[in-house]
């Protein structure tokens, strides 16, 4: 095993214990929590399952990949959920397409992911699929930035106060994966290096979403 094998499921093991800890903590209080309690709770499920993929699999695997594909999900759902919690359900309809949008292109990652693992075991050692894989990611982090970004922008500056936090570690989760995958898109390879950071940014981010009162 080299070095960064070994770093990487240190750092997604790290990372999905801290998110699994983090959502039973949610559950059990969840009177406490000023956003939506279930759909955090869920997405960071989802994250936890996904960074264990990733330590077990490895970071650039297909499981793992499928299952980032239902991390991203359940995030999109947290994001409007969060518009809905400050009020802003009726104000935001062009937001509405662009989420379901997401979905789409969500879904058909997945529902390739797993087609092409069945049919092609071998597809995403292919350069046209794993080019295509990386530009549908780069798409959705791209998109989940723009939707973060409008909801802390359009939010007043009492409902700030409780996005700060939320939007924080969604900017920092899918930041960081759109400049991974733009330098697998750039060098048409897997960043190795850089994947086997992303258990610490899962730990940052849930840093972040502590409730602090």
């Amino acid at each position: 095993m080299g070095i960064w094998a070994f770093l990487s499921g240190t750092f997604h093991l790290l990372g999905a214990c801290s998110a699994a800890a983090l959502a039973v903590w949610i559950l059990s209080h969840r009177e406490r929590m000023d956003r939506p309690a279930i759909p955090v709770v869920v997405a960071l499920s989802f994250s936890a399952s996904w960074a264990i993929c990733a330590a077990a699999f490895g970071a650039g695997s297909a499981g793992t990949a499928l299952a980032e594909s239902f991390r991203n999900l359940a995030w999109l759902y947290v994001v409007w959920r969060l518009f809905q919690a400050d009020g802003r359900n009726d104000l935001v309809k062009p937001i509405r397409p662009m989420i379901a949008v997401l979905v789409v292109v969500e879904l058909l990652q997945a529902t390739s992911l797993i087609v092409l693992h069945h049919l092609i075991p071998a597809a995403f050692s292919r350069e046209s699929v794993f080019m295509a894989s990386v530009a549908l990611r780069l798409f959705m982090t791209i998109g989940g930035l723009v939707l973060v970004h409008n909801l802390y922008s359009g939010a007043t500056a009492k409902a700030r106060l409780a996005l700060r936090w939320p939007a924080s570690a969604l900017a920092v989760l899918w930041l960081y994966d759109l400049n991974l995958y733009t330098v697998a898109y750039l060098g048409v390879m897997w960043p190795a290096e850089l994947a086997a950071l992303r258990g610490i940014v899962l730990g940052i981010a849930v840093i972040l979403l502590l409730p602090r009162r």
